[in-house]
């Protein structure tokens, strides 16, 4: 009995289960569903704008002097006076006596070769004379040697070697002043006063100040906008630059006067010199500015060749090497490919890809994807002004 009992409950506890299950399956809950909501970031983007754009280079380099000199002695003797100038970092212009060297024995020379020339012009005379008295003798035939001839010619050599003797030693009196060759700065005096120098002996060490040049480093892509430099058979009109200090904001303006005849194997560069006339405003005339002094470190910004139809964009908007992201019609993303004409400090420059008006995307976004929709922040959005613009094109 008690195991009829056990048996009867297990079954109803059976039955009730599969009661249950049947009813949960035809009975079930009720489930609401919530819309999904899209995430739509709010974004900053940049307008396009079309225009004709001269394409700046950027670069850097040293200032160096154009005509580095070193003042040397042409005759040897005893320094005996220095121009004032001549101390480092002193001025002097064309013409200016630097250095004196003792004139007394060159002089002597010329006395000497004054006396051999006079010397000369009388046995000139004599050989003249007696050429000539020999000549008036009738009835004779006389040999050339008779007639004086020979003894004429051999007087009138002697003569121009006597004169040249004389031209030779004011030569050598002229050479014991040292002139300057022209307007320049003294970097550094090796002389004394009252030193014994030899012929060849160096006095000072300068440079011109007319212009001062720096070279230029450039890579193949910016030598591309600067075109001509490398064809001497085109009349190519001056590169303007422009040379900045970075520590004190001084700026200078030239021209970009040649191209050096090979690329640098070191780095690969090729190297372009920039030249700067009257570096320490002294000319007639001139503005007084900072002095663009030999040395000194400079930021350069030369004017490369002219492209339309440019945009200029922000460096935010890049994205890899050659697209960006464009906000449609839509306000949805869409990945472009570009042709990027030059990267700038500050922005980039897109030759082709882009129409005016279309808004390139600058907010840096975690997840970027086509056809994702964004909210364009209403006046907010950032503006890049080109440089020197040469007009707008549609």
């Amino acid at each position: 009995m008690p195991q009829l009992s056990q048996r009867t409950v297990v079954a109803g506890l059976l039955v009730i289960g599969i009661g249950v299950t049947v009813w949960m399956v035809s009975n079930p809950p009720e489930v609401t569903s919530q819309p999904r909501t899209e995430y739509v970031p709010l974004v900053r983007v940049h307008e396009v704008a079309l225009q004709t754009i001269q394409l700046p280079v950027y670069t850097r380099g040293t200032v160096s002097p154009v005509s580095p000199i070193t003042l040397v002695a042409e005759v040897g003797g005893r320094v005996e006076s220095i121009a004032p100038q001549m101390s480092d970092g002193g001025f002097f212009k064309k013409g200016d006596k630097l250095f004196q060297i003792e004139r007394r024995p060159y002089e002597l020379e010329v006395t000497k070769a004054q006396a051999a020339v006079a010397n000369a012009r009388l046995h000139v005379a004599q050989a003249e004379a007696m050429t000539r008295s020999n000549k008036a003798m009738a009835g004779f035939e006389l040999s050339p040697y008779a007639r004086g001839e020979p003894q004429l010619q051999d007087a009138q050599f002697a003569l121009k070697a006597a004169q040249a003797g004389l031209e030779e030693a004011q030569t050598r009196l002229a050479r014991t002043a040292v002139v300057a060759p022209f307007d320049g700065r003294v970097k550094r005096r090796l002389a004394q006063l009252g030193q014994a120098v030899t012929p060849g002996a160096p006095l000072a060490e300068g440079y011109g100040i007319a212009f001062a040049e720096v070279r230029l480093p450039v890579t193949a892509e910016q030598m591309a906008l600067l075109p001509g430099l490398n064809r001497p058979d085109l009349d190519v009109e001056p590169i303007r630059v422009e040379l900045t200090e970075p520590g004190t904001g001084n700026r200078w303006t030239g021209t970009v006067v040649r191209a050096e005849g090979e690329i640098d194997v070191r780095d690969r560069l090729l190297y372009v010199a920039a030249r700067v006339p009257d570096p320490y405003g002294l000319g007639d005339g001139a503005a007084r500015t900072s002095p663009l002094m030999a040395g000194a470190f400079v930021e350069a910004r030369i004017d490369g060749r002219e492209y339309p139809n440019v945009a200029a964009l922000p460096r935010a908007a890049a994205e890899g090497e050659d697209s960006v992201w464009v906000v449609n019609a839509d306000g949805r993303l869409e990945r472009r490919q570009v042709q990027v004409l030059l990267r700038g400090k500050e922005q980039i420059y897109v030759g082709e890809g882009l129409r005016a008006g279309d808004q390139v995307l600058l907010t840096k976004l975690d997840t970027r994807v086509e056809g994702m929709r964004v909210n364009v922040e209403p006046a907010s959005a950032e503006t890049a002004a080109p440089p020197r613009p040469r007009g707008s094109a549609g």
